[in-house]
């Protein structure tokens, strides 16, 4: 039988060893790259490029970073934080979502067809407002304001919609059946 060797015994490795230099090198570019990846609307080459790696490996590095369980964890961690931070709830994207999607141009107007001040909009049709302005001009009778509104384009808006709701699958064939009529997808968009 044969007699074993003691094994050196290893030293702990210190703050200042050149390992642990290392390690904490790899942890500081982990979390660069996540809150890259995050801010950036989750490019992970764009994040990797950011977080110190090279051009020609960034792809590679993003892909095998993004594999793993820790960097996941962190991403969720830090969208939930920014999602909390400017209140974006689920809720929330649906109510402007669904303000979008059926919004309807009468609600602009007054009975007599005369534009609705801003402040007399209701909630819903204010959200579905991408833009207004106002121009005074002058004239004999005095100063006459007029109002331009510009809402949102409601064909993505009902693109997302259903996509979400699972109508509209990636490959864009509606799915949908209504009343024994099959809606084709470009008959949505021009809706």
């Amino acid at each position: 039988m044969a007699k074993s060797r003691p094994q050196p015994k290893k030293k702990p490795k210190t703050p200042d060893s050149p390992q642990a230099k290392v390690r904490a090198g790899a942890v500081e570019r982990r979390e660069l790259f996540c809150q890259a990846y995050v801010a950036n609307g989750r490019n992970g080459t764009q994040a990797a490029k950011a977080a110190g790696f090279s051009e020609a490996t960034a792809f590679a590095k993003a892909y095998t970073l993004l594999q793993e369980p820790s960097v996941k964890a962190r991403v969720e961690e830090l969208t939930q934080g920014q999602l909390t931070k400017h209140k974006m709830t689920a809720e929330s994207v649906m109510e402007q979502l669904s303000a979008i999607v059926h919004f309807d141009i009468r609600k602009l107007l007054n009975e007599d067809g005369s534009p609705k001040k801003l402040q007399e909009l209701d909630d819903a049709t204010a959200l579905a407002l991408a833009s207004v302005e106002f121009d005074q001009i002058g004239g004999d009778d005095g100063i006459v304001t007029t109002r331009k509104y510009k809402v949102f384009d409601k064909n993505p808006a009902l693109d997302k919609a259903m996509r979400h709701f699972g109508l509209l699958p990636k490959d864009g064939a509606l799915q949908v059946k209504a009343d024994n009529v099959y809606i084709c997808a470009e008959l949505v968009a021009c809706g």
